[in-house]
């Protein structure tokens, strides 16, 4: 009788992980193949009024949200993560870091015109359409403090000057992207194929710091040199 009881507890917790590895696999095979879902990455970040991406490259990219549906738990990770917001749109955010009132005679004149917000940790830096980078940083450590940066003023765009570290699938002949910030293409590659077939076609990942390393590089830059602890998640 208690070999039957035995025999009946082993084959429920037999049944239960398999069904768990189920689940977990399907987890793993659901796929983004609505076309819609693919194109969504680099359509919401059109900020000029487009309607379309011609870059073949960007195309490429699926954006974060489309690898949320199967990475669920890095997905957390990496939105918890500074990478994933320190570049904004304005109208996404609820209040601006700072007052019009202290600030400097060039920011005010662009204040309508103002589309990125750009850092948010210890200062922010301003982009204004068309892509305009405004040479002035803002200090949230010392509020009402503006610094003016010298290599600012010659009406860099955005995408060319600073994109290739801040905006992730950027194509530099077209000067399009699929998404603002440090997504997870950056560090892992375009993405549509491994979501069309994740079994066959894997993406891409870095080794230790080398990913990191491409644009925190040396102290003497804005983005600088830093104490790698190990992977970014799990």
């Amino acid at each position: 009788m208690q070999n039957k009881q035995l025999f009946k507890y082993a084959l429920i917790v037999v049944i239960v992980i398999l069904l768990s590895d189920c689940v977990s696999h399907d987890n793993y095979n659901k796929t983004p193949t609505n076309p819609k879902m693919i194109e969504y990455s680099y359509k919401k970040y059109l900020l000029e009024g487009k309607t379309s991406c011609i870059s073949s490259k960007v195309k490429n990219y699926v954006g974060s949200e489309n690898c949320k549906a199967c990475h669920e738990k890095q997905y957390k990770t990496w939105s918890r993560r500074y990478m994933s917001r320190f570049v904004r749109v304005r109208k996404d955010i609820r209040w601006m870091p700072f007052t019009w009132m202290g600030s400097p005679s060039e920011i005010k004149a662009k204040k309508d015109e103002i589309v990125l917000i750009v850092g948010g940790r210890n200062k922010v830096a301003l982009v204004a359409k068309p892509w305009q980078v405004l040479p002035y940083q803002y200090s949230l450590k010392k509020p009402g403090r503006w610094k003016y940066r010298s290599g600012w003023d010659d009406g860099s765009d955005y995408r060319s000057h600073c994109g290739p570290c801040h905006l992730t699938g950027l194509d530099l002949g077209t000067l399009e992207f699929s998404e603002l910030g440090v997504g997870c293409e950056a560090c892992h590659g375009f993405g549509k194929r491994h979501c069309i077939n994740p079994k066959v076609n894997h993406v891409y990942i870095p080794k230790g710091k080398e990913a990191c390393e491409r644009c925190h590089f040396q102290k003497t830059k804005h983005a600088r040199k830093f104490k790698f602890s190990g992977i970014s998640h799990r």
